[in-house]
């Protein structure tokens, strides 16, 4: 190869030089810049022919592959000082494949052409991956971190985001000074590879000390510190509260800090900076907040401008503001949207048509004083056109839009797609998180709207264990959710069939039903059971059998609203008594009849997040031996606290049951069924209600201390925080639970300083196909019947 050298040229002006006439000058430096200029083109017009393509260096490539990664072709022509061969380079470089790349030309003063040779070190691929030095997270967590897997390119760049991904996931459980680096060694398995190891140094574990805050003045740090969620001082008594620092979180809060200033009317509040210093006492770290607060501002005007449909003083309503009071921008915000309770403007407009509708806000700043101008865009009423499902294999269409609130010609409203998304997730028949309608404007008046559904098995085995010092009590039984009695085989009418066995340390129940929910397409509820129920007392000779049959008939009501329904039953039972020592029960027969007012608007049956459920149940017994009145109430409430993640919400559940029987008969034909006793699982036998913290049938008063219950009054209530850690495709939760409850002889006995109490934590499992399974582990501070202390009491639930 014939190197090609440009001559030096340097221009030399001494002083003298500018004393001689101009024009010498500009000769001189004429005369210079066209030599410089006749070279350069003199050896820019050589160029040379590709006639052959050679590759130096493959271990891992192939040749073919680096020539086109090259871009050069036999055939090309080069000249000398273009920017093709630098091109060529660069563009071998980014494939990030190799770590050093050079091009040679060789003999280039061949007449017929030049060869080309790439010169290539390539990167060795990874045989292994290891982490070194990691004790907070096993190696499956810091895997799913990395962004290299065995076999790849033990490229630099990546093992670098890698190393830094690591590092992330450190910081942000509060190790702050971790530090992580990566080795390169020859594999001893394969010499063309590389095993890779990620050495750690986690480094201290940084725990929250002290929070400090620089700049407010009129806010009250403590004030500023609860306005924080996950960024908290702990005290030593505060077991329940983590203490790690974490950066994404303080990031989080720093958003709420603004907010709250924003609710108290410092709407130009912002956070300045933050920084965090470690205690050298406490080790601990000690964060500080630079905030600017502004002035207080007060609310002086609201203008509503471009309402038409809705007069001012509805819109204003909505609003919920007063003039003269502090100016709360953020619950301003959210009643102009995005208010929780959709009660918010644009739902409101949303909820009657208004697809289109905005809703704008202007703020004009009087010194310490806000004017707010909304203004209203209503647009044309626009209708549903197209109710669409997709996604359903195995329910029938009419079984869905039997559940909708959505109906073609009429307005939209985002209200009913939300109660009817509602409403399919209470069939239980899809998966909740699946449940998402398309909304397709097609103008400005009509809209289609298609729910897409993911079936889910619907059909359960369903089972129920409790294990207790009386033995084993459980029941098992198979319910068909979406039963169809004209296709058995195929199913998806959405009837109910249900077969269960029950039994306890002290008798068995056998029990089949079958209901219809949609009588002739109408929300009517028609359904039948039969049952066979035996009993044997093991502290006396006394038993019982009795054979029962049903009929039961409810309807959804739209009063007060539509989640209200009524429902009534019909029960016959015949029951046979045996016994010599307890001679005033007799044989006789029990005919009552139900009535049922419930109320639910909860979102999800296996796990609900909002909503409530109100039962009000009345049953008379007449005509027949047994005579009485039976009176019970239960409310649940369940509310969303806040969200850890997506899938992971944490939900506060208030429950509280009560019941009364009013015998007006003889009481000794009324079989022990009727009565109450509480403890345990609630799978007694009789009519148990749950108290964990105590054994099965253990509270409540009984026959001359036998098993048979004589309660005619009891009363529970309970609390639970409940934590989800997955919804799909197996739900998973943990409840952490308060209880307290009791069951008394009568009405003048109640005495509701005297409940039993408990605590307990437990979990959860949903499985498909057969129902849930949770264990639960509870204490019981009080004494049962027997004059023992429920203590730490064990109970498994499947199915219940």
């Amino acid at each position: 190869m014939k190197l090609i050298e440009k001559p030096s040229n340097r221009i030399l002006i001494s002083s003298n030089l500018f004393k001689m006439k101009k024009y010498l000058i500009i000769l001189f430096l004429i005369t210079n810049l066209f030599q410089l200029y006749s070279q350069t083109t003199e050896q820019e017009a050589k160029s040379f022919k590709i006639i052959d393509i050679k590759v130096e260096g493959l271990k891992n490539s192939n040749k073919s592959s680096v020539i086109s990664y090259s871009g050069l072709r036999i055939g090309d022509v080069i000249s000398l000082g273009s920017d093709v061969i630098p091109k060529s380079i660069k563009s071998l470089m980014d494939r990030g494949l190799y770590s050093d790349a050079k091009i040679y030309v060789e003999d280039i003063e061949n007449k017929n052409g030049a060869t080309i040779i790439i010169n290539i070190v390539e990167y060795s691929r990874i045989n292994d991956i290891k982490f070194k030095g990691n004790d907070e997270f096993d190696n499956k967590d810091l895997d799913k971190e990395i962004v290299v897997r065995i076999g790849d390119i033990a490229n630099p760049y990546d093992l670098l985001r890698s190393s830094n991904k690591i590092k992330k996931k450190y910081s942000d459980e509060g190790y702050l000074f971790s530090s992580i680096k990566y080795l390169i060694d020859k594999s001893l398995v394969d010499t063309n590879r590389v095993d890779v190891t990620f050495v750690i140094t986690e480094g201290p574990d940084v725990k929250i000390g002290n929070i400090y805050f620089d700049g407010n003045q009129k806010v009250l740090s403590s004030d500023l510190k609860g306005s924080m969620n996950d960024v908290k001082e702990k005290s030593w008594w505060q077991f329940w509260r983590s203490s790690k620092f974490d950066k994404t979180k303080l990031a989080k809060d720093k958003e709420k800090i603004v907010e709250y200033y924003k609710k108290n009317g410092f709407i130009d509040a912002e956070v300045l900076n933050d920084s965090i210093t470690i205690n050298n006492l406490t080790g601990r770290a000690d964060v500080y907040i630079s905030v600017r607060e502004g002035k207080q501002t007060y609310l002086r005007n609201v203008v509503v401008l471009g309402n038409v449909i809705y007069p001012s003083e509805v819109i204003e309503r909505r609003l919920e503001v007063k003039k003269g009071e502090i100016y709360n921008q953020t619950q301003f915000d959210k009643n102009l949207s995005g208010n929780e309770e959709q009660s918010d403007i644009q739902s409101l407009y949303l909820d009657n048509g208004f697809l289109t509708a905005n809703v704008q806000k202007m703020e004009d700043r009087i010194e310490d004083s806000v004017d707010v101008t909304v203004k209203i865009t209503e647009g044309p009423q626009a209708k549903f056109r197209y109710i669409s499902i997709a996604g359903n294999t195995k329910t029938k269409d009419k079984v869905i839009r039997r559940e909708l609130y959505t109906y073609p010609g009429d307005l939209f409203s985002r209200s009913k797609i939300i109660r009817s998304l509602r409403n399919l997730a209470g069939l239980n028949y899809f998966n909740p998180e699946k449940l998402q309608p398309q909304i397709n404007p097609v103008d400005a008046t009509s809209v289609d709207v298609t729910y897409t559904l993911e079936e889910k098995p619907s059909d359960t085995f369903n089972a129920s264990l409790g294990i207790s010092s009386q033995g084993l009590s459980g029941m098992l039984g198979v319910t068909f959710n979406n039963f169809s009695l004209a296709e058995p085989l195929s199913g998806g009418a959405g009837q109910i069939l249900n077969f269960n066995y029950e039994k306890s340390a002290y008798g068995q129940t056998f029990m089949f039903g079958i209901t219809e929910p949609w009588l002739f397409d109408e929300p009517t509820t028609l359904g039948s059971s039969i049952s066979f129920n035996t009993y044997s007392s093991p502290t006396s000779d006394y038993s019982y059998q009795s054979y029962v049959g049903s009929v039961t008939v409810g309807r959804r009501l739209r009063w007060p609203d539509d989640y209200f329904r009524i429902d009534g039953a019909v029960r016959y039972s015949n029951n046979h008594v045996t016994s010599s020592s307890v001679s005033n029960y007799t044989n006789g027969d029990e005919f009552t009849i139900a009535i049922n007012f419930s109320r639910n608007s909860i979102d999800n049956p296996v796990f609900p997040t909002v909503g409530s459920k109100f039962n009000f149940g009345n049953t008379f017994a007449v005509l027949a031996d047994a005579k009485y009145t039976k009176h019970e109430i239960s409310t649940d409430f369940y509310s969303n606290i806040f969200n850890v993640s997506e899938t992971m919400p944490v939900v506060f559940y208030l429950g509280f049951n009560s019941g009364m029987l009013n015998v007006s008969g003889d009481v000794n034909k009324i079989q022990p069924l009727t009565f109450y006793s509480m403890g345990g699982s609630g799978i007694g036998g009789y009519n148990t209600i749950p108290l964990r913290g105590y054994p099965d049938s253990k509270i409540g008063t009984y026959l001359n201390n036998s098993t048979i219950p004589t309660s005619k009054v009891y009363v529970k209530a309970n609390a639970e925080i409940r934590i989800s850690i997955s919804q799909n495709p197996i739900p998973i939760f943990f409840p952490f639970f308060a209880e307290c409850g009791n069951a008394w002889e009568n009405l003048d006995k109640v005495n509701i300083f005297n409940l039993k109490r408990t605590v307990g934590a437990g979990i959860r499992v949903v499985v498909p196909g057969v129902g849930l399974l949770g264990f639960d582990y509870a204490y019981g501070f009080d004494k049962d019947i027997n004059g023992q202390v429920g203590g730490w009491q064990t109970h498994f639930q499947f199915g219940r």
